[in-house]
C-alpha cells in the first residue's frame, strides 16, 4: 500500500458526549403495552429523560429495554420519542411477529437497543423527551409490551440515552 492511499486516514471521529441518563428500575416488574398504531407515551414520568439541549440543537437518544409482542397473526410494534404532544424521532415497528401463524397465539421476545436522531431542539434549552411506543395492529390478542424491572431474575431496567450528536 502506497502512502498515497492512505491521504486523509485517520479521518477525525466525531465527539459524542452523553449529556443525559435515565435508568428506569422499579422494585418490581412493570409492563407496558400498546393496542394502539398511533404512537403515545409509554410512562410520561418514569419513562422520560430531561436535559438541556446542546448548542446545535441536535442528540441522538438510544432506546433499551425487554420487549414482548404477543399477536394472534402478523404483527409488529414500534417505539419512538415524544417532546410534549408532538412525535420526534420513530424508529418504525422494531419486532415482528411472523405470518401464517392465524390462531396459534405465540410471542416473539427480545432484550431491544433502538438508537433515534433528534434534531431542531431549543439551543440550550430544557428538554424532556418521553419514550413511547406503537402497535400496528389493533385487533383481538395483539399489541406489543415494553417491559421495566429491577434486574436480577426479572426483566431489566429501561434505560435511555442522550449523547450530543454533531
Amino acid at each position: 500500500m502506497s502512502r498515497s492511499d492512505l491521504t486523509g486516514f485517520p479521518r477525525p471521529v466525531p465527539i459524542w458526549r452523553l449529556i443525559a441518563l435515565r435508568v428506569y428500575a422499579p422494585a418490581s416488574n412493570v409492563r407496558y403495552y400498546s393496542t394502539s398504531s398511533t404512537y403515545a407515551d409509554i410512562d410520561a414520568v418514569n419513562m422520560a429523560v430531561s436535559f438541556r439541549a446542546p448548542a446545535n440543537g441536535r442528540v441522538r437518544v438510544r432506546l433499551n429495554a425487554y420487549c414482548w409482542v404477543e399477536m394472534w397473526n402478523s404483527a409488529q410494534m414500534g417505539w419512538g420519542l415524544r417532546l410534549g404532544t408532538t412525535d420526534v424521532a420513530t424508529a418504525g415497528f422494531l419486532m415482528v411477529r411472523g405470518q401464517g401463524y392465524t390462531g396459534q397465539g405465540i410471542a416473539t421476545n427480545s432484550m431491544m437497543s433502538v438508537s433515534l436522531q433528534v434534531a431542531g431542539l431549543p439551543s440550550g434549552g430544557p428538554v424532556t423527551l418521553k419514550w413511547s411506543h406503537a402497535s400496528n395492529q389493533t385487533t383481538g390478542l395483539t399489541y406489543g409490551n415494553t417491559f421495566a424491572g429491577p434486574g436480577q431474575n426479572n426483566y431489566p431496567p429501561a434505560i435511555m440515552e442522550v449523547w450530543e450528536a454533531p
